[in-house]
């Protein structure tokens, strides 16, 4: 590496993706990275352009995802501060570092080459995710999988057999699970705390009841 390649760039990812919020505008599923480079000891005041990749290891290990340019970014006093979108399917609640090359000064033509920056560093967690530990949402299909990241309905999902799929709990004298279509009921499953019986219906009348000594009733 010859003098004028002699950088030393130091930062952090300081943000990652935030999340999309139900009846609110969604917010962007960029990350922000922040840091300084220098060149020969002094700070560079000269626009640069940088190459991202998200990896699975600090060293060596396998590319995740797909690399992202961000070409001609001004640099004041060595301060980088740049926008990197990978998406979101990338972040599955694995740990990923981000390698960083960079091409000073910055090159319209796209004829010179990068050079690779080290170590990688950690990208971090964030107050908002979008991908939340234990819950994954599909970029593309907007699926939501619990204990899968390959969700194949609109919420799916998996759990290990002798486990319950789902346990929900209520602290009023009846709990009620109900399943709509095109804005009809089409299925409930209704269970009152008093007598501890289990009432199926649809259409809003009653067609099938289990009791708690275990009759049951159709109709």
């Amino acid at each position: 590496m010859n003098a004028s390649r002699q950088w030393i760039l130091a930062g952090a990812v300081v943000a990652l993706l935030v999340a999309s919020q139900v009846g609110a505008e969604p917010l962007s599923t960029a990350l922000t990275y922040q840091g300084r480079l220098q060149q020969a000891g002094e700070p560079v005041n000269e626009s640069a352009d940088f190459q991202f990749t998200l990896w699975d290891a600090a060293a060596d290990g396998a590319q995740v995802g797909t690399q992202v340019q961000v070409n001609a970014v001004t640099i004041a006093d060595g301060l980088v501060n740049v926008e990197v979108d990978f998406g979101s399917s990338v972040f599955d609640g694995n740990a990923v570092w981000m390698q960083i090359a960079v091409r000073l000064p910055a090159d319209p033509e796209n004829k010179e080459p990068f050079t690779p920056m080290s170590p990688r560093q950690a990208v971090t967690s964030a107050p908002y995710a979008l991908q939340t530990r234990g819950i994954f949402v599909d970029d593309a299909s907007g699926n939501v999988g619990i204990g899968t990241t390959t969700p194949s309905h609109a919420l799916h999902v998996v759990a290990s057999i002798g486990s319950s799929i789902i346990h929900a709990e209520s602290t009023a004298a009846f709990a009620e699970l109900r399943l709509t279509s095109n804005g009809g009921t089409f299925g409930a499953i209704y269970m009152p705390g008093d007598s501890n019986d289990m009432r199926l219906f649809t259409g809003g009348a009653d067609r099938m009841t289990i009791e708690e000594g275990g009759n049951v009733g159709i109709g």
